[in-house]
């Protein structure tokens, strides 16, 4: 569903679904790692790089978040 908010370019919208999806799944790499795509989209750098550290964080296999890490940092 965020990633549809974000393909209609209703931002702050998939940025509250994906917000409330790592609350209901904290230990989800996955939705951390969406997370942060969604908040590079939208312009938040900063906060993108805190999501996909902790999606590395809770999966150390994530290989495109250390890309992606490695790009922004």
């Amino acid at each position: 569903m965020g990633y549809q908010f974000l393909r209609l370019q209703k931002t702050d919208n998939s940025l509250l679904t994906f917000a409330s999806a790592a609350l209901i799944f904290p230990n989800s790499s996955n939705i951390y790692d969406s997370y942060g795509e969604a908040l590079l989209q939208c312009g938040k750098k900063n906060d993108a790089i805190k999501m996909y550290q902790k999606s590395v964080e809770l999966n150390p296999d994530n290989e495109n978040g250390k890309k992606v890490l490695k790009e922004l940092l």
